[in-house]
């Protein structure tokens, strides 16, 4: 269940009406997958110790992870991610509650990424190549500690890629668009109670 974990993110514009409706969708696309990551890597941690709870010796490896093509349909109704506050004016912000895994991924992006389009190099047309690199991997790094954890368990290398593409890079990706546009700037996690930090238990969210 969802916890009174809001995020806040701050915008330097409203938009138009498209504009606003391809915010949320892209948001809410990013919300999901990332929740289906979470929920693939509490998998892989369950079937692990499933697998290795009468076991001596040698740790056994999970070699398959589930996969997911409908991440909104993985999300329970209590976790799915909901407005709670607009504030239309400029610099104004949106606020969301969700589950807070997921929504500290996405500020922890928007944050490390709007930081980077400060600098000067970064903005500048010939290093626009660069800095895509640079930003696919940033989307990789804010999720380093969840692979760790996979590769340690023992799934494939290829597995591991191909569910980082499918339900982080890509989807954070897509947030880098109305970022750009000022939809977007960076973001802050309010209302955490000490119980609500993130955490990793197996079914956990």
């Amino acid at each position: 269940m969802a916890s009174d974990t809001k995020l806040r993110i701050n915008t330097k514009k409203l938009g138009d009406i498209r504009d606003i409706i391809l915010y949320l969708q892209v948001l809410e696309k990013a919300y999901n997958h990332l929740y289906a990551f979470e929920f693939i890597v509490n998998d892989v941690k369950r079937r692990h110790k499933e697998l290795n709870q009468s076991s001596w010796g040698t740790r056994k490896p999970v070699r398959t992870i589930a996969s997911i093509r409908k991440p909104e349909e993985m999300v329970l109704p209590d976790d799915r991610i909901q407005i709670t506050s607009i504030v239309i004016k400029s610099p104004g912000f949106w606020e969301f509650l969700g589950s807070v895994n997921p929504l500290e991924v996405v500020r922890k992006y928007l944050c490390d990424r709007h930081e980077r389009k400060k600098d000067e190099a970064y903005r500048n047309q010939l290093e626009k190549e660069r800095g895509e690199l640079e930003n696919e991997k940033l989307r990789t790094q804010i999720v380093q500690e969840k692979v760790n954890i996979l590769k340690d368990l023992g799934v494939p290398e290829e597995k591991i890629r191909k569910a980082l593409f499918e339900h982080v890079i890509k989807p954070l990706g897509e947030l880098d668009t109305i970022q750009n546009k000022g939809l977007v700037a960076d973001a802050e996690i309010i209302g955490v109670n000490p119980s609500d930090h993130p955490r990793d238990e197996s079914g956990e969210f």
